[in-house]
């Protein structure tokens, strides 16, 4: 929140109503310049021992010098039993430490210890952030999310944040020796009177620790939806949306609705998955699809796309007469001799059958273990888009066919229960079982799934449509809309169904996934056929 000090001995936190506008037009996306952290909501970076952290990275230096073996040094989070509130730091903000010795040591020269930046992520401030200089997020918890440089902490949101710092070196440093100066004048406080309370993935609630970037936006995606530029700004820091009209009633016009109604509140959802194929970098490429949209009055968002050559893929197009917008993410590219074929392949193992690395693939050793975490580079993705100032009151829906389904739905989860972001919705086509993902991987119950925000929608013998209604747990209470295509049910989909312990990977299946799976089977058949049938 906003740190006010017109005299030191004034409050340096002021109630939610005071944070003033900013302008988020002068960054790409919106960069939340406002405010310091609440000194109430709890001690700076969570309570790590700035003290220990210091002394330990001293003698690592000592430790390099003399060519010893290498360590590493840990933050570790204090006691709340040993806190030391500095006046020189302001007086108001916690500052917890691990013993009565390290607590002492600070209190004797606090500004000695304090954190760079406040302990907001330091590479926002170097002027190398496309995003602008902000009180941006910090992950404090780990050693990827800090670096000690010329005798001072400075904590980043993630490895990469961190990694970019190093390598701009002193520049790195005279950057935020211009850049905090600026945001401390334009939020009237001091250095050493603004520190992060509550921009940090907390102890615990980060990603996956084994991942080689534990730290990264998905505790901290409130603080990229542009909400510090309002002064609705909330002491809990919750993403807190009342629906706009945006998409309406997903009830009545996918389930309620006739024919002609469903066709044309379908066909944008259906040619967005048809792009997020062909105009993204993989077997399915079409350089004609690349600037193309999805029909009258929507907008193709080409600034919010990442162009790689593998990983994860996502479209995004915006609607102004009705404030909406679909992203659209990309199902699996199943050629496994393109280098896009396989990190989605050794992603699908990793997300929906949780595949240890050790199991999987030869080829997948070269990906890194955040490439092929489609999940969190999703939610990143769809972060960096609700941060675009101009689209923060539009209502978003996701869609996808296959990995693609289960990532939009999966994203759309997940906002609504980590992050009280209730418009949240998904319109997929034939999404793989999300329960365990969400059970095991994010520690969301099944009842999170919503017959009214989720739906799924899939062929009566696509084998994934198929073993996600009757796998255990499956789709949940998604609701499901079922075409069933003309002629008989083809002998490998009946032989797969049927078998006395069916796997996906039989060959009957194989042959019932390569004939009814398949997008082109949805886009260019089902979808313009015959409305399906909705429970």
């Amino acid at each position: 929140m906003i740190a006010l000090l017109l005299i030191p001995i004034v409050s340096v936190y002021e109630s939610p109503s005071s944070c003033p506008m900013s302008n988020c037009s002068e960054y790409p996306t919106c960069s939340p310049r406002k405010c310091c952290g609440n000194p109430n909501n709890g001690p700076v970076l969570g309570g790590i021992d700035l003290v220990d952290l210091y002394n330990c990275n001293i003698q690592l230096q000592q430790l390099q010098h003399q060519h010893q073996k290498e360590h590493t040094c840990v933050p570790k989070q204090g006691s709340k039993t040993l806190t030391a509130k500095p006046i020189e730091l302001g007086g108001e903000y916690s500052f917890h430490f691990l013993n009565s010795s390290n607590m002492e040591t600070f209190q004797s020269n606090p500004k000695k210890y304090a954190p760079g930046t406040g302990g907001f992520c330091a590479f926002s401030l170097t002027g190398f952030d496309d995003n602008g200089a902000g009180f941006w997020c910090a992950c404090p918890s780990y050693n990827d999310g800090y670096a000690f440089v010329n005798g001072r902490l400075y904590f980043f949101l993630f490895s990469g944040a961190r990694d970019a710092f190093l390598k701009h070196g002193n520049d790195s440093i005279a950057g935020v020796n211009k850049n905090w100066p600026e945001l401390l004048q334009e939020n009237n406080v001091d250095d050493f009177h603004c520190f992060n309370t509550d921009r940090l993935v907390p102890f615990g609630n980060s990603s996956d620790t084994s991942s080689d970037d534990p730290c990264n936006m998905m505790s901290c995606m409130t603080f990229i939806d542009c909400h510090d530029c309002h002064e609705n700004v909330l002491p809990s820091y919750a993403v807190q949306h009342n629906a706009p009209a945006g998409w309406g009633n997903l009830t009545s016009q996918i389930i309620e609705s006739d024919s002609e109604e469903f066709h044309k509140f379908i066909a944008p959802i259906s040619e967005s998955i048809y792009l997020s194929y062909t105009s993204t970098n993989g077997s399915y490429f079409n350089a004609s699809d690349v600037a193309k949209s999805v029909g009258d009055g929507w907008t193709r968002e080409h600034d919010l796309e990442s162009h790689v050559q593998y990983g994860m893929r996502a479209l995004f197009f915006s609607h102004a007469a009705t404030q909406r917008v679909l992203v659209a993410f990309r199902g699996t590219d199943l050629n496994s001799s393109s280098v896009s074929g396989q990190a989605d392949q050794c992603a699908d193992s990793i997300l929906w059958d949780a595949t240890p690395r050790d199991k999987l693939p030869e080829y997948c050793n070269k990906f890194s273990n955040s490439t092929l975490d489609y999940l969190s580079n999703a939610l990143q993705a769809v972060a960096k888009a609700h941060a675009v100032a101009r689209l923060a009151s539009y209502q978003f829906l996701y869609t996808g066919h296959s990995l693609g389904a289960g990532l939009a739905s999966l994203v759309a989860i997940i906002r609504r229960y980590k992050l009280q972001d209730n418009s949240a919705v998904s319109v997929a086509v034939s999404s793989p079982p999300l329960v365990q993902v969400l059970q095991d991987r994010e520690h969301i119950p099944a009842s999170s799934i919503s017959s009214e925000l989720n739906f799924i929608l899939g062929n009566k013998y696509d084998p994934v449509f198929h073993f996600s209604q009757i796998d255990d747990g499956g789709i949940g209470n998604s609701s499901t809309c079922t075409w069933i295509p003309d002629g008989k049910e083809p002998l490998a989909c009946f032989i797969c169904f049927n078998e006395p312990h069916p796997k996906q990977s039989s060959l009957s299946c194989l042959d019932c996934f390569h004939e009814e799976h398949i997008f082109a089977k949805y886009y260019y058949t089902l979808i313009p056929g015959p409305r399906p049938s909705c429970v």
